[in-house]
């Protein structure tokens, strides 16, 4: 493989090498003419004069004594010319997303070209198209016929009103707009171009220091630069070498010749087609393997193995200077990079990283929310939603910096369920945090507040970086792009006196000035790998390529810029549309692996909402249309354990000494709870009471179904808790229904969860104040009663075997409700949720293999079997299921089989002895070191399983 720009500047080198100082070559980057000077000097093997190395912007801005100005200063340019001109009260907010849009449309305007008289009229008769634009091309006229006849056909709307009160205003505000800017000797881009081609043809003279011009490597040319390269042609007999290939040159119907064969037909061309080597390369043989792997990461692991391939062909002739990594999705910049292996010595990475991909916009991002989101009656008392508040305290760049004071303090506000968090919580802890929270009193402090934020961060970076060696070093280098770009902005705000109503305005211009910004690093741009996005690759040539992120979609892109101007009547005035975009995009495809001999394509087949999974056109199009074999391969990257079948814990010495706390310390205790996990999964059992493994504790805001029973169980407790010991009547119901007085006390019992009665909630308090009352009228079914206790606690020992050996462990339950009828005793369960009732017989709730078992029942029988029954009343296990309290033929009774009967289970003492002896039984198996932990064979039970990521279920 010969690169193109060697031919080149061997061809300038023989032609001109006793005046290259004379001479001026114009690149379409600066990297380009890095690459042309290497190889202009390996061919000239002695020392010479180099020629001057330009990219074609800097023609543009060397030819105006007007200099370029920020985004916002020119859109509040705008607005204030936009707001004379049609008499607008629009604020400054309302106008932003507007302004940012027609500054685009008169960029595009000026390098094409275009009559802005012509291409805002408001044209009722289509006949005057003929009339008036004589200038355009038949296929340009119908386009612009079919949108006005389209839209004058339409009936009138709003929507067709204002647009067409602003679109006969445009005109007279385009001109206004740059008279403005040229008298404070300011403009955008676009005015420097239609400058220079007035310049023109005013036939002034243009201010270049060369004798000799010479373009390579261009490919889509506006208006004015077409201008340009005609005029230089002229004066300075500019020469012309494009880069392409004859395989898509000589098809028409090519997206990616279309510019090229333009360009050629317009100035000529130094090679000719012909020349061999350097347009005869894309059908030479190449190995082009296409890679589908199916996540964004999992597209940069595979380049370790795509390089070790690499290294074992090349042998001991591996060169890493001959590869290059594309990436056409720019924010995999840095997991590239963290997948280079070690063997490369040298990475020059020519592209910028985008500043939008860092941690520090995602950080502002969530600062907007926090603002957006809180509350206030006064400064003083301003709140946070605790939501964003944890969002920015765990966010990657704050979380770093967290000290074990602040941790305690995050763990203090979950502890407590706090919803809405002062804004001075954290001022003692982190000066951070304390600078997040402090606030915006005025529209122009937004930048101030930002800086400041930023400037905390970079301390703290500097403080960090002294103890850990630099580890935070690209960090620092985008807080302190962004950190000047913030500075600048602010001087602009105040200089102008610019207001923003709303914050998210601020943010939002904020955001979309920072969204062009890309952080560069610093390299040897000759030496080692190279790392490129697709722009920078324009008129280089690798031999080894590794491309990735060749989706539909972003390669080429699929969208475009917003626009005012509608689609046809850009492309009837010449303006720049997705037709150009797709055209530009195959042009740089297929330039870049035209000479290349090793290339390795990569693209993200996952399908979601960011991706449709489909490979670029461009692949297929080589498919099936060029007569290289692509080799295609589908990459799995299998990062799930595997199933090897269940999961077994044995009991080990560990394991053993924390059970013995059970039946030797007796520090620990069995509940129903326990024993019910136990027996549907002792795998969970081991998990939640041996490992001690529980689930990070989190904010509750809205009612779940555990908050719910929660709430319900203290509400009913608060009801009765004043009637303690007391005869309950029916009139004793009925007054506390007639007073309400269990509203209160369900109020209460949110509050005690730490939970706000408000918005989404407001159902739940309503649902369990239907409940609460439900629960009293069917109680009064059962007067009198007395109320023995609520949510008493009960300790019980009970015997069992361990491997001969008689152990005991202790029994504990919390009973929700004992009250008594007569001379029985019922045990009451309230059950939110679905409860078995009906049992075959007693062994048939011990039994793990079962698929729907009784848990309510071993339960309530749990909570008859520790309760001390000190007078032998007649015990009751007894469920009162909410959901069914409200049928008629509600019975909170437990049922048994008997033959094919099924009799209420009224006196627990019948059960008792076959109960206790199951129970021990169980608790043995608990603790018999033979007998492991066994994960669940009943899929059913892992539905709603907090370790059930553990066990691959």
């Amino acid at each position: 493989m010969k690169e193109f720009l060697k031919s080149v500047a061997e061809d300038i080198y023989l032609k001109h090498s006793n005046n290259l100082d004379n001479i001026c070559v114009i690149f379409p980057n600066q990297r380009a003419g890095v690459y042309f000077s290497k190889f202009l000097i390996e061919t000239a093997k002695s020392p010479i004069f180099k020629p001057k190395t330009l990219t074609i912007s800097d023609i543009f801005s060397n030819s105006s004594y007007l200099s370029l100005a920020d985004d916002i200063y020119l859109i509040y340019q705008l607005y204030k010319i936009y707001k004379s001109v049609l008499s607008s009260n629009d604020s400054f907010d309302a106008f932003y997303f507007w302004g940012e849009m027609l500054l685009n449309d008169f960029r595009d305007i000026d390098k094409e070209l275009v009559n802005t008289e012509d291409l805002f009229k408001n044209l009722k008769s289509i006949k005057e198209i003929e009339n008036i634009f004589d200038y355009l091309s038949s296929e340009q006229k119908e386009v612009i016929k079919q949108f006005w006849s389209k839209f004058n056909d339409n009936k009138d709307s709003n929507q067709k009103k204002v647009f067409v009160s602003v679109w006969d205003s445009l005109n007279l505000i385009y001109n206004k707009f740059t008279s403005e800017l040229k008298s404070k000797n300011i403009a955008y881009e676009g005015m420097l171009y239609r400058e220079l081609a007035n310049k023109i043809d005013n036939n002034i003279a243009l201010d270049i220091d060369c004798k000799k011009i010479i373009f390579v490597g261009l490919n889509a040319l506006n208006k004015v630069e077409q201008k340009l390269l005609f005029e230089l042609k002229k004066t300075y007999n500019a020469e012309f070498y494009w880069d392409y290939d004859n395989y898509y040159i000589n098809k028409s119907f090519f997206e990616a010749s279309i510019f090229i064969n333009q360009n050629i037909k317009k100035f000529g061309s130094v090679f000719d087609k012909s020349e061999k080597g350097i347009y005869n390369n894309f059908e030479a043989d190449k190995a082009i393997n296409v890679f589908s792997v199916t996540s964004n990461i999992g597209q940069t692991k595979l380049i370790n193995n795509i390089l070790e391939k690499i290294k074992s062909e090349a042998k001991n002739d591996f060169d890493e200077n001959e590869i290059a990594i594309i990436l056409a999705d720019e924010q995999l910049l840095i997991p590239t990079l963290n997948s280079l292996p070690q063997y490369i010595n040298n990475v020059n990475i020519t592209m910028g990283y985008p500043l939008k991909f860092t941690p520090i916009l995602s950080l502002i991002d969530n600062i907007i929310l926090l603002w957006k989101n809180s509350r206030s009656k006064s400064s003083e008392d301003k709140t946070f939603y605790y939501k964003d508040v944890l969002r920015i305290t765990s966010h990657q760049i704050i979380s770093i910096f967290e000290t074990t004071e602040t941790k305690a303090k995050i763990g203090e506000l979950i502890a407590k369920n706090t919803i809405n968090i002062p804004h001075n919580y954290f001022n003692e802890l982190s000066t951070i945090l304390k600078t997040i929270f402090t606030g915006i009193s005025q529209s122009n402090s937004y930048s101030e507040y930002i800086t400041n934020i930023i400037s905390e961060i970079i301390k703290q970076v500097d403080v960090y970086n002294n103890e850990n060696n630099d580890a935070l070093k690209i960090e620092k280098e985008y807080l302190f792009n962004l950190y000047t770009k913030i500075n600048i902005l602010s001087d602009i705000i105040e200089k102008e006196k610019i207001v923003f109503e709303k914050t998210e305005t601020y943010f939002y211009v904020l955001k979309s000035i920072l969204q062009n910004i890309a952080v560069p690093f610093t390299g040897e741009p000759l030496l080692g790998l190279q790392v490129m996005g697709i722009l920078e690759t324009r008129v280089l040539d690798f031999k080894n390529l590794i491309f990735i992120s060749v989706n539909e979609g972003i390669l080429p892109k699929v969208s475009v810029s917003s626009s005012f101007i509608p689609y046809n009547l850009r492309k009837g005035f010449g303006l720049p549309t997705i037709e150009n975009q797709d055209a530009i995009y195959a042009y740089y495809f297929y330039r870049l692996i035209q000479r290349a001999e090793n290339i390795n394509i990569i693209y993200n087949a996952e399908q979601n909402e960011n991706s449709t999974g489909e490979i670029s056109r461009y692949i297929k199009q080589l498919e099936y249309e060029s007569k290289h074999n692509i080799i295609f391969n589908d990459v799995n990257f299998n990062i799930s354990s595997q199933d090897s079948g269940n999961i077994s814990i044995e009991k080990n010495r560990d394991i053993i000494t924390t059970l013995k706390n059970y039946y030797e310390e007796k520090t620990r205790t069995l509940s129903p709870s326990a024993l019910n996990t136990y027996i549907d999964c002792s795998l969970k059992f081991y998990y939640k009471y041996i490992a001690n493994i529980k689930e990070p504790k989190e904010i509750i805001e809205n009612v779940d179904a555990a908050i719910f029973g929660t709430i319900l169980h203290k509400s009913l407790e608060l009801v009765y808790k004043l009637f303690e010991k007391e005869n309950i009547s029916k009139e004793i119901i009925n007054k506390i229904i007639k007073s309400k007085t269990y509203i209160e006390d369900i109020r209460t019992a949110f509050s005690l969860s730490n939970i706000n009665i408000e918005k989404q909630n407001i159902l739940s308090f309503e649902i369990i104040k239907k409940n609460v009352l439900q629960v009293l009228e069917k109680d009064k079914e059962y007067t009198p009663f007395i109320i023995l206790g609520l949510e008493k606690t009960y300790e019980k020992e009970i015997n069992f075997k361990l491997e001969d050996t008689n152990k005991s462990v202790l029994l504990k339950g919390n009973i929700d409700r004992l009250d008594q009828i007569e001379d029985s005793i019922r045990v009451i369960d309230y059950k939110t949720g679905k409860a078995e009732m009906a049992i075959e017989d007693i062994p048939d709730i011990f039994d793990s293999e079962k698929e729907k078992r009784a848990n309510a029942v071993l339960q309530t029988m749990f909570y008859s079997y520790v309760f001390d029954n000190k007078n032998n009343n007649e015990l009751i296990p007894s469920v009162y299921q909410i959901k069914k309290i409200y049928s008629k033929d509600f019975n909170y009774k437990l049922s048994i089989k008997d033959g094919k009967k099924k009799l209420a289970i009224n006196d627990f003492s019948l059960y008792k002895k076959e109960f206790e002896l199951l129970l021990a039984n169980k608790i043995s198996d608990i603790f018999n070191p033979k007998i492991n932990f066994e994960q669940t064979k009943n899929d059913k039970h892992c539905e709603y399983c907090e370790f059930s990521d553990l066990c691959n279920k």
